[in-house]
């Protein structure tokens, strides 16, 4: 692919810029503990699993997976319900999480 890249900008004319590597993703570097996330998070019904990403430092992005059925289909509906942004210290998770701000409703439009 770069060989080919290569051989177009030197047929336009363009200078050739070398593309930085994307840094590699911490995922699951020193996690969060099972046991830790099942209690900040709670009880989620129809739960499917809970996926863990380090963001930086010790800042965490949470997401909680449910997987639903309808009574008329045969496959499975996948959702986010939740997701969180925390701090993780070691032992205990703090909610980070920019809340959204309430919308006020004109009911009188």
């Amino acid at each position: 692919m770069k060989e080919a890249r290569s051989k177009a900008n030197k047929w336009f004319g363009k200078e050739e810029v070398e593309t930085p590597e994307a840094p590699e993703a911490k995922e699951n570097a020193n996690s969060i503990p099972e046991a830790i996330l099942d209690e900040f998070i709670g009880h989620v019904p129809n739960h499917l699993k809970t996926e863990c990403y380090n963001v930086y430092g010790d800042r965490w992005r949470v997401d909680v997976w449910t997987a639903t059925q309808k009574p008329d289909s045969f496959m499975r509906i996948f959702n986010i319900v939740d997701s969180y942004f925390v701090n993780f210290d070691g032992e205990t998770i703090t909610d980070e999480t920019i809340k959204p701000s309430p919308v006020s409703v004109n009911i009188f439009k």
